[in-house]
């Protein structure tokens, strides 16, 4: 997740519910469960995806939306 999400509580909760819903992905599915104090996350090497497609908002004005089929570092 970019760090943004991790300060935008409302936009965390819709990207959990977009995950379930659409997805049917979860953090605990994904391995992907944080700390609460998200300082005391560490970066990990790499992250096991499915086929997704990401939703990448570049700025409150505009987005775009990019197909990926892997993640890619």
């Amino acid at each position: 997740a970019r760090r943004s999400l991790v300060f935008a509580k409302h936009l965390r909760k819709i990207e959990d519910k977009f995950r379930q819903e659409i997805l049917n992905s979860d953090d605990e599915k994904d391995s992907t469960v944080t700390k609460k104090d998200w300082r005391k996350t560490r970066r990990r090497k790499a992250v096991l995806w499915e086929d997704h497609t990401l939703l990448f908002i570049s700025d409150v004005r505009t987005s775009s939306m990019q197909g990926k089929t892997s993640f890619q570092h």
